[in-house]
């Protein structure tokens, strides 16, 4: 049997940064096993080598896969760059597709999932101190488990470390569903008994997130029955959903931010707030090590060629735009019929980059000046064009603390607050309490428009309103192009239907505000393109061709 081959880096960290402490790592050449699985120090810094790798799935100088799953969803305008990482053409997707990245992203958790399994084996050589060091490897192979299963399905479970002496006898097979979950649940268990609710060194696992994951695992459970434990049925995974959202909505450490502060703006450039439960940390100052100041591109990916604008230069914010993909039209006529509408939902003006202003006068257009808003009655773009250089940026990405223009070093927040309590509005409709639901959709709303989140308002939603469909639609207003829409919709089993009615643009608005977007994912996209062919290199190392997924 031919043996995966992983490569290992292991770092160091800690260091201060400003007044906070930071998750940052400085690399050092060469490690001995014998030290990280029998030494405490070197036990902890392997552990802390697992949030480097967890990095190094957006940083580096790879583009295509920073996307997948990111921005890939029915919400999702794509105008060019490579035409399969936001799925807009399923038929890029093949086992041996050359511009689909299925192979990194197979084998990038794979490599989490193998060295956290050494670490967690390596514990029992230490005492209970090492416990909530253990506990963040467990989260990292659950949280990776839980990620291939929703994209592709059908896993190998191994729980073991591969080893020299074990590399050529492993016996690879489908893993049943229901192991998978059984094996995700007791790592999060575990997590959730040994962290701490709060972390002074910002980016690490802590009780908090270990709850949030526990209570998507819960929601996804209660919609697929083959991963459901055979002595629990579907009521106790919705009541676990929204236990474990309302104990994390209830400790008081945590809370919801002003919108404008959720991704930082000029003002307030951080992205750190009492919201976030789970981020990926970058660092420009450590730029060229292979720690924290690895970069990424998925602010530029989603920011328009502002920088092409007649009278406009890059700016030391937005960087330099490359306008791959962009927020569409069906995605921000979520937030209302008209542009004055749309204005009074907060999350409209602060998770995107409506205008663009006239910042060189050198080249400026007639009858403008420098500091005036951008707009087509100047510049006179095609359909084409306008999608190119004017049509609204995402803003979640937009690194507010340094002026690298071609690269992005803000950090990504993974899991914030804001889901826990959609979690908690779902579970709690599906199990028959659409009081209790709609209120926590409620509170989101609210915050979006700015008002008291615990006070009744006029733009509160009924209970009798309350369904999935409006669920979805209040995620994507809040949660759009980060990573969780793709899971949701296939999850709900809604994701066919919406890319078919929607994906790329919204119908009917394709001309009105000029140009096309892609549409190939809603001409194409067929029942089996749910889950992601298995790499064929994969299958081929394996010698299983019965991984392979339906329809491949």
């Amino acid at each position: 049997m031919k043996k995966l081959q992983y490569t290992i880096l292991f770092i160091i960290f800690i260091l201060s940064y400003s007044c906070e402490e930071f998750l940052e790592e400085e690399p050092i050449t060469s490690l001995s096993s014998s030290w990280v699985y029998e030494n405490t120090d070197g036990y902890q810094t392997g552990v802390n080598a697992l949030y480097n790798l967890n990095r190094a799935y957006f940083g580096g100088e790879g583009q295509q896969h920073q996307g997948i799953p990111m921005l890939m969803s029915d919400l999702v305008g794509v105008r060019a760059g490579f035409p399969a990482w936001v799925y807009y053409s399923p038929l890029y997707v093949t086992p041996t597709a050359p511009s689909f990245p299925i192979n990194y992203i197979w084998t990038q958790h794979y490599r989490i999932i193998d060295r956290s399994n050494a670490l967690i084996a390596s514990s029992v050589n230490f005492g209970e101190d090492i416990k909530s060091h253990e506990a963040e490897a467990r989260m990292f192979r659950a949280h990776s488990y839980f990620t291939l299963y929703r994209l592709f399905n059908n896993l190998h479970l191994s729980l073991e470390p591969t080893t020299p002496e074990n590399a050529f006898d492993i016996e690879y097979k489908v893993a049943a569903p229901r192991d998978i979950f059984d094996a995700i649940n007791k790592d999060i268990d575990f997590a959730i008994e040994q962290l701490p609710w709060i972390t002074s060194e910002i980016g690490r696992w802590t009780k908090a997130s270990a709850k949030h994951l526990k209570a998507k695992v819960a929601l996804w459970q209660s919609y697929d029955s083959e991963t459901q434990a055979e002595d629990l049925d579907v009521d106790s995974y919705y009541q676990q959903a929204l236990t474990q959202s309302e104990e994390l909505i209830n400790y008081g450490h945590y809370d919801l931010a002003r919108v404008s502060d959720v991704f930082g703006s000029e003002d307030k450039p951080s992205k750190y707030s009492e919201e976030n439960l789970f981020t990926i940390n970058f660092d420009l100052e450590l730029e060229g090590n292979n720690g924290g100041g690895q970069k990424h591109r998925m602010g530029t990916m989603t920011t328009a060629r502002y920088q092409e604008l007649k009278g406009v230069v890059e700016e030391d914010a937005l960087g330099q735009g490359l306008s791959w993909a962009m927020p569409s039209n069906y995605l921000l006529n979520l937030y209302g019929n008209d542009d004055t509408q749309r204005r009074k939902d907060k999350r409209f003006t602060s998770y995107y980059i409506q205008n663009y202003t006239y910042n060189d006068i050198a080249s400026l257009p007639g009858g403008v000046q420098v500091g005036d808003i951008v707009t087509n009655a100047e510049q006179k773009l095609s359909s084409e064009d306008y999608y190119r250089r004017l049509h609204p940026s995402l803003a979640k990405y937009i690194d507010f603390e340094t002026t690298a223009t071609t690269w992005s070093f803000s950090d990504i927040i993974v899991y914030r607050l804001a889901e826990t309590y959609l979690i908690a509005a779902e579970a709690a409709h599906l199990l028959g309490d659409n009081d209790t639901g709609v209120e926590y959709l409620n509170q989101i709303r609210r915050r979006a428009y700015d008002l008291p989140i615990t006070q009744s308002s006029t733009i509160d939603l009924s209970a009798a309103e309350l369904d999935i469909d409006l669920i979805l639609d209040e995620r994507a207003r809040e949660l759009a192009m980060e990573g969780q829409r793709w899971y949701t919709l296939k999850r709900t089993g809604k994701l066919i239907e919406y890319i078919r009615d929607h994906a790329g643009h919204e119908p009917g608005f394709t001309n009105l505000i000029g140009g096309e977007l892609k549409t190939d994912a809603q001409e194409n996209i067929l029942p089996h393109h749910i889950n992601f062919p298995i790499p064929q290199k994969q299958i081929d190392v394996m010698g299983a061709p019965e991984f392979q997924n339906a329809g491949y």
